[in-house]
């Protein structure tokens, strides 16, 4: 969050689960301050986004993954083709 506040973000890669604040509350937030950076969120559970913010600009990448499919799913995200 400190680091959106001094730059701006096209793509923010973030996992679901983190200490003191998950990624989905991490979206909400990012929805608000910052409503043109579009977000992947990184999950191991079976979890759906239903209540994401960011809807149609806000993905779900599956763990464990290998890099490219990191990329390609960032690429997707900033292309609009998700």
């Amino acid at each position: 969050m400190a680091l959106c506040e001094t730059r701006a973000f096209e793509v923010v890669l973030s996992d679901v689960h983190m200490p003191k604040m998950d990624g989905h509350e991490l979206v909400r937030w990012i929805a608000e301050q910052h409503p043109r950076t579009r977000c992947v969120l990184m999950s191991a559970l079976d979890i759906e986004c239903k209540d994401c913010p960011l809807a149609g600009r806000c993905l779900l990448l599956r763990k464990p993954f290998v890099p490219k499919d990191a990329v390609a799913k960032i690429t997707s995200v900033l292309a609009g083709s998700n």
